[in-house]
């Protein structure tokens, strides 16, 4: 009987590190560490970076500086989840990455898939098509994808000629 309460307890410490981890990832986007060759065994370092043929596709709020001034914080932030409940499915299920949040949209990278960076910008355009505050940026071409920041504070980001 000690056994199985040491193997339960185990299951459950086990389960709780697999949360905590999962918890943790969802600020991390996961795609863009592949990319970069970072997996669970290489710890992230500054400057670590790829260049790829790949599109980037922004949304944005139009005005979005504007449109927060005259709003509580909660409305900003319940109308900005809103927005991205709707449209970052269609990204992910389109095969993009999300490269971060940004105040009232979105960064996402397209790795040598063009034509579904494109259907996802068309697929944007008609989930939003009940709203005039949406603007959506495309481009494609040789896109440098790496993490900077500081030893504190790392993050990743895109770069190129158009973002």
């Amino acid at each position: 009987m000690r056994k199985i309460i040491e193997m339960k307890q185990r299951y459950q410490r086990e389960d709780k590190k697999k949360k905590e981890i999962e918890s943790k990832y969802k600020f991390l986007p996961l795609r863009i560490l592949e990319l970069l060759g970072i997996d669970d065994n290489k710890e992230i370092e500054l400057e670590e970076q790829v260049s790829a043929d790949a599109s980037v596709l922004t949304v944005n709020t139009k005005s979005f500086l504007e449109l927060i001034q005259n709003i509580e914080t909660r409305e900003i932030f319940s109308y900005v989840n809103q927005i991205l409940e709707r449209v970052i499915p269609i990204t992910l299920e389109q095969g993009g990455c999300i490269d971060k949040n940004i105040g009232g949209g979105y960064c996402a990278i397209y790795v040598k898939e063009h034509e579904k960076a494109m259907k996802t910008a068309l697929a944007i355009c008609e989930e939003l098509k009940d709203s005039e505050k949406f603007s959506i940026g495309l481009c494609y071409g040789n896109v440098k994808i790496g993490i900077v920041g500081n030893r504190e504070c790392l993050s990743t980001t895109t770069i190129s000629e158009y973002t």
